[in-house]
């Protein structure tokens, strides 16, 4: 049986409603009814019935706002409209929220009541259906990406040839040629981080792997592969004087490119070769591309062929005389960055970034210092700023950049939204007081363990009633609020280097050094002692 929400502040209505269908005949059932908004929410929440019937005309919360929050905490939900009048915003409203009709009152009988109570039964069961074959076809999809994955682990561990060609065989992959040709592709984090945050580096490689796929099946031969942070390509073909495998490679790179560029708004860098492998070498030829590393840092991202030289490719930033400059070289101009951020705004901190940079392109840093010094610094400018907590994913994506471009591409993303924070806590303070005098009490007992009833009994307010409220101000729980802020002080305190780590955890009420240096992590990504040596 369907479960079936009615709701109407017309009591009459409500019962007239109830009574006029034959419930059990269409396969459903009435688990609620209220003529309450707030009261309706409520019975959603607890219920979760599978078709809300509602009127629009509601007091407090009207029926297409309720409906919209319905929608919301369950997204499959169908919607039937109840309305004394016909009125053309409402329908277009309702339009919106994909209802499945919108009944008059005065008008309403039990032919039109049920015709469309089984147009939402039967959309109910599609969307059933629909839901049983996308799971299927996930389930199918995970299991091939994970024999693929076993594929690709058996050539890394130099499985027999014959073997592999035949599992490969079994996954609909055709290796009936003496050739193979690898590549790696990978998304610039950049991009993704400034137009999606670091959130949706996972979809967007979920993506780009679907879009890759759809792209190679017509072009005979590629076959794509997941990897933890990338794409692997593995072209099978036969040499030829009329084929010309790189180019071949490069028309499909060229069109996943525009694609990328196109529908998931990306960018994208990879690195191809050698040339001709057999199926004997491939697992090794794969290694190579898995340990390019930072080898192509301060070139301009794109398409790489590995074990061409510079000077046959016509440029002067190759492989030959790797980067190995002190990152101490860009001391001063870091110190510009922080200055920028600390006390300017968006133009001066672009300006210094830029600066920073240019400093590092002519001084040809080590690029894996450089990687490391950037984001230990930027942890720190965000301890600086009150309830920034830095995000895993970020700094995830900011240590792995593969290019000068995109580690200042991140940079700058992550000082961006520094900025944004700090101006959002200023306008914040500026509106609502009462942050100013929580941060207050909070700093005169770090060493006590406040809780929200010790900051709610100071501020003369309901425990409950201010838990809702700080969370509505801030976006987090009073505990973790704490939590950072204590951590942005155990922080400064450390890198002082006057006070061991069990003193500075003891002074902000931490006894146990364990748990301490558990917070200290969540909250700064790294450990007290790793803190430190940074």
């Amino acid at each position: 049986m369907l479960k079936v929400l009615l709701i109407d502040d017309d009591v009459p209505m409500l019962k007239y409603v109830a009574q006029l269908a034959d419930w059990e005949e269409l396969g459903l059932r009435v688990v609620g009814r209220t003529y309450s908004s707030a009261k309706a929410l409520q019975l959603f929440g607890e219920l979760l019935p599978d078709l809300v019937i509602t009127d629009i005309g509601l007091p407090q919360i009207n029926g297409l706002e309720l409906a919209a929050e319905f929608t919301r905490l369950k997204p499959e939900v169908r919607l039937i409209f109840l309305t004394c009048h016909e009125d053309f915003h409402y329908v277009k409203k309702a339009l919106t929220l994909d209802a499945d009709d919108y009944l008059i009152k005065d008008e309403l009988t039990k032919e039109q009541l049920e015709d469309a109570l089984r147009k939402s039964a039967a959309r109910i069961s599609e969307q059933g259906v629909r839901t049983e074959q996308l799971a299927y076809k996930e389930d199918v999809s995970r299991n091939a990406d994970l024999l693929k994955e076993s594929l690709i682990g058996q050539l890394l561990q130099g499985a027999d040839p014959d073997a592999v060609r035949s599992y490969a065989k079994r996954l609909g992959i055709p290796w009936e040629y003496a050739s193979f040709l690898p590549a790696a592709v990978r998304p610039l984090y950049a991009p993704v981080i400034s137009r999606y945050g670091a959130a949706g580096l996972a979809p967007i490689r979920y993506g780009l792997y679907n879009m890759a796929s759809e792209i190679a099946a017509r072009y005979e031969g590629i076959s794509v592969f997941r990897q933890e942070d990338s794409l692997l390509l593995v072209l099978n073909y036969r040499p030829t004087l009329a084929f010309n495998e790189r180019e071949y490679l490069q028309r499909y790179w060229h069109e996943l490119q525009a694609s990328g560029r196109h529908y998931l708004h990306v960018e994208l860098t990879g690195v191809y070769g050698p040339v001709r492998l057999p199926l004997a070498s491939l697992g090794d030829g794969i290694r190579g591309l898995q340990q390019t590393g930072l080898r192509f840092f301060y070139r301009k991202p794109g398409l790489e062929l590995l074990g061409v030289p510079a000077a046959a490719r016509g440029t002067g930033d190759g492989e030959e005389g790797p980067p190995c400059a002190p990152v101490q070289l860009l001391e001063a101009q870091w110190q510009q960055l922080q200055a920028a951020v600390r006390e300017g705004g968006a133009d001066e901190a672009e300006a210094a970034l830029s600066a920073f940079g240019e400093a590092a392109l002519l001084q040809r840093i080590e690029p894996g210092e450089l990687i490391r010094s950037c984001s230990a610094k930027l942890r720190l400018l965000e301890l600086q700023v009150p309830g920034e907590v830095p995000e895993a994913a970020f700094y995830q994506a900011l240590e792995a950049a593969r290019y000068l471009e995109d580690l200042l591409g991140v940079l700058g993303a992550g000082i961006r939204r520094l900025l944004g924070t700090r101006r959002s806590r200023e306008e914040l303070l500026h509106r609502e007081p009462k942050l100013q005098a929580i941060d207050d009490f909070v700093l005169r007992r770090l060493s006590e363990n406040i809780s929200s009833v010790d900051m709610a009994a100071h501020l003369y307010m309901n425990p409950s009633y201010f838990s809702r409220y700080f969370k509505r101000l801030t976006g987090e729980n009073f505990t973790d609020y704490v939590n950072g802020l204590k951590m942005k002080i155990a922080s400064k305190r450390l890198g002082a280097g006057e006070e061991t780590v069990e003193q500075v955890a003891l002074a902000l009420g931490y006894s146990d050094r364990t748990y301490f240096s558990k917070v200290f992590k969540k909250y700064v990504g790294v450990t007290p002692r790793e803190f430190r040596r940074s």
